[in-house]
């Protein structure tokens, strides 16, 4: 055994977020059945926090847990008289049982194209990964989909239901539907990172580490200039969030230091970005990750090349099918100093579209602050707030409507 008891409770929950996805993957993989797998990871996790406490934990607290979930699938089949069925579908052989072994991560990957297949709907998708491999339970994903608790626990036992009565495969497609449905997997990748950047700190490190780990998987098995351009746009992300914590609220770019940022990984987010665009298969992921280069590159927010990052906008408008790149374009004219008369009537446009989205109401808020129009603005503000659900960005537009008033009382003073 290693390790201290008393260090235990810290080691035990970092191992636990890292590697139980893996396990996970393992266990599902090779019996074929994600909630049996569930079913007996947990039972293994009891057993753990029963022996672990006491004896320490093991050399190989991966390979432990995986031994021991193995044990109570072959208990369950047994008890259905189905021990020989199950020792088949579980290979029997410790040499195929190796936690250290290389094979785990293509078992991790098989997951996500099973989590992914196209039988599936994307809501159901996306909660399947945040739940499976983020390890979030239904609640958090609920707020993290704004959804209701009942919702989003039907819809994961109806996907895992689905995913073994229609028999969806655990495993990396061919090659020919490897290419067709890579594009897919990488976009699923991306919404589950950008929900982990949301996330509080107990939470948000083992999200955004899965999300960074099955995209590095996804490249091993199919790259392309789509995927480098996801990598750098997620580098370029965390590099400006660099030892953030749940005490620190979330700044806005014209507030963060940045002298803070980590300049290094910003630097190689723009190599891999630079490779990809040299392959001249642009992508949306690519125009992305351009945007966040010229943010993470200008040395202060006045700097920032408001022209060029409205012509990105207007690239991705077109690749993208979606009202956000618009929003966000608009916003990049009022930053560039167009007239604010001007922006209203651009974001005005994507009522219908947004109306569940706070960054819409954000948006308009900034917008009547601009104008003085503070009592309108307010409206705005209690309509951010209501589609808001992460406790972060929520005390990100607490702190921008106090400082408006600040800025009212001084005005007036």
């Amino acid at each position: 055994m290693s390790n201290s008891v008393c260090d235990l409770d810290i080691e035990w929950v970092t191992f636990l977020k890292r590697e139980s996805p893996k396990i996970l993957a393992a266990l599902a993989r090779q019996c074929g059945d994600i909630e049996l797998a569930e079913d007996t990871l947990q039972e293994a996790l009891s057993q753990a926090w029963q022996q672990w406490p006491e004896q320490g934990l093991p050399d190989k607290p991966g390979a432990w847990l995986l031994h021991v979930a193995r044990c109570r699938l072959l208990d369950h089949w047994r008890q259905l008289g189905r021990q020989q069925e199950g020792r088949q579908s579980l290979a029997v052989g410790e040499e195929g049982w190796r936690y250290d072994d290389d094979s785990e991560e293509d078992q991790r990957l098989a997951l996500i194209f099973c989590c992914c297949h196209p039988a599936l709907d994307e809501t159901s998708q996306l909660a399947l990964l945040l739940q499976l491999l983020g390890g979030l339970n239904y609640r958090e994903i609920a707020r993290q989909l704004m959804l209701s608790d009942a919702v989003v626990q039907r819809r994961l036992s109806r996907a895992k239901l689905k995913i073994k009565q229609a028999r969806i495969p655990l495993e990396i497609p061919g090659r020919e539907l490897l290419f067709s449905r890579q594009g897919h997997i990488r976009s699923m990748i991306y919404l589950m990172f950008n929900h982990g950047v949301e996330l509080q700190a107990s939470q948000r490190e083992a999200l955004l580490q899965q999300a960074i780990e099955l995209l590095m998987l996804l490249r091993k098995e199919v790259d392309s200039p789509e995927a480098m351009g996801l990598q750098a746009l997620i580098m370029a992300v965390l590099a400006r969030r660099v030892g953030e914590d749940d005490e620190q609220d979330i700044k806005s770019l014209s507030e963060q230091d940045r002298r803070l940022w980590d300049k290094k990984s910003i630097r190689q987010a723009d190599m891999l970005l630079q490779k990809a665009l040299a392959l001249k298969e642009l992508g949306p992921m690519q125009t992305q990750a351009a945007i966040q280069m010229l943010h993470s590159q200008a040395e202060s927010w006045e700097e920032t090349d408001w022209l060029q990052i409205i012509y990105l906008y207007e690239l991705l408008i077109r690749q993208q099918a979606s009202p956000v790149p618009k929003l966000n374009q608009a916003m990049a004219r009022f930053y560039s100093g167009e007239p604010t008369e001007n922006i209203w009537d651009a974001v005005a446009q994507l009522s219908d579209a947004l109306k569940q989205h706070s960054g819409f109401y954000a948006a308009r808020m900034q917008l009547l602050i601009a104008q003085g129009e503070l009592e309108k603005a307010q409206q705005e503000y209690q309509c951010a707030l209501a589609c808001e659900s992460a406790p972060r960005q929520r005390r990100l537009l607490e702190r921008q409507w106090a400082k408006a008033l600040r800025a009212d009382v001084k005005k007036e003073s």
